[in-house]
C-alpha cells in the first residue's frame, strides 16, 4: 500500500501480478516519500545482497525469530544489508527540511535532530 500511495525510493517486488507499483504510482498522488529496507533470510538473497555465503540450515537457526541467541547474528545481517541498502540520498528530503527550518528560524530550541551533521556511512 505504502509503495503506491508514495514516491517509493526502494520499491520491491510485491508478487508477480503486481509487480512493484511504481508505475502505477508514477500518475497519482504521492502523499509522502517512503524507503523501505527489507532483509530475506534466504541463501540466495544473502549471497547476492550482502555476500554472506549461509547454508539453508544456518539461515533456518537464524530465522527464529524466537531464539534470543541469534540477536547478533540477525544484527550483523541487518548490518550488512543497511550498508548495501540505504544511501545518503535516501534522506535528502529531510536534510532539505531542515536547512529550511533553521533559515527561517522554525527549529525548535533544545530539539535533537537526528540528522544534524549528516556524513555518508562507508
Amino acid at each position: 500500500m505504502l509503495q503506491w500511495l508514495t514516491n517509493c525510493l526502494t520499491p520491491w517486488a510485491i508478487d508477480s501480478a503486481v509487480g512493484d507499483m511504481k508505475l502505477d504510482s508514477q500518475s497519482g498522488r504521492q502523499l509522502a516519500t517512503y524507503a523501505r529496507y527489507n532483509v530475506l533470510l534466504e541463501p540466495g538473497w544473502l549471497k547476492t545482497t550482502v555476500k554472506l555465503e549461509l547454508a539453508p540450515e544456518a539461515v533456518a537457526k537464524i530465522a527464529a525469530m524466537d531464539d534470543p541467541n541469534n540477536m547478533s547474528d540477525l544484527t550483523d545481517i541487518g548490518r550488512l544489508a543497511a550498508k548495501e541498502q540505504l544511501k545518503p540520498e535516501h534522506f535528502l528530503a529531510l536534510l532539505r527540511c531542515e536547512v529550511i527550518a533553521a533559515a527561517t528560524g522554525a527549529l525548535t530550541p533544545g530539539f535533537r535532530y537526528p540528522i544534524r551533521g549528516f556524513q555518508s556511512w562507508k
